[in-house]
């Protein structure tokens, strides 16, 4: 069973390998996030995330996101999520822009095996603002987790698509915007504590050609 899992885990983060190896650009990134939770009161827990991207070969400072929220758990694991984003873009090719975000989550785990795996599903609506047009999208996500024979080490893997709703001059046409795949590792650090560093694949859909990021993308969750 565990070999079968881990074979799942492989196939959920190389999907389209020939489409990506056609596109028209590539670069390669670094992607550091803290995410900080901690419980309100029973069922109610808050959230802060900070990330910071860099692009041209992880050689230049390219965005900056903050994203606060809270979760509220409704039905056993399933859980509610209201946030904001703020995110800073500084692009190679023109001024820097200013993106404002209102978005609403919810996530539940589909199937779990204890000692095996643990699918879940995580499904974000956003409503992004800039230059005076709002822009709808939904972002759709899958995420595997397998523990292995070391306490406290997880072989993770996930697949996120986002879909635009709407047409608008700067986040382009409806339809596909991109399609993201991880696969990493998760390290409990402590108790309240965990790392997880891995490579991010991400297929940009754009009329003017495909693009594709090489991520190295690294998540630290902090829990007190």
């Amino acid at each position: 069973m565990r070999h079968f899992s881990r074979l799942i885990a492989v196939l959920m983060v190389a999907p389209l390998l020939a489409d990506y190896a056609q596109s028209n650009d590539e670069d390669f990134e670094a992607w550091q996030q803290v995410i900080v939770s901690t419980e309100i009161r029973p069922g109610t827990t808050g959230y802060m995330e900070v990330q910071t991207r860099f692009d041209d070969d992880a050689s230049r400072f390219n965005q900056l996101l903050l994203r606060p929220s809270i979760g509220f758990k409704v039905w056993e694991d399933v859980e509610l999520t209201l946030g904001y984003a703020y995110v800073l873009t500084e692009p190679t090719d023109g001024p820097d822009t200013y993106e404002n975000r209102i978005w609403e989550q919810i996530s539940f785990p589909i199937l779990t095996r204890p000692g095996a795996f643990t699918l879940s599903n995580r499904t974000r609506l956003e409503q992004r603002f800039r230059d005076d047009e709002t822009s709808w999208r939904l972002r759709e996500q899958l995420r595997l987790v397998i523990p292995t024979d070391q306490p406290g080490f997880d072989v993770v893997g996930w697949s996120e698509v986002f879909f635009n709703l709407n047409d608008t001059d700067w986040a382009g046409e409806a339809g596909l915007d991109r399609w993201r795949n991880f696969a990493g590792i998760g390290l409990s650090l402590s108790p309240g504590m965990r790392l997880e560093p891995g490579y991010m694949n991400q297929l940009v859909n754009r009329t003017s050609g495909d693009t594709v990021d090489h991520i190295l993308n690294v998540t630290l969750n902090v829990r007190y």
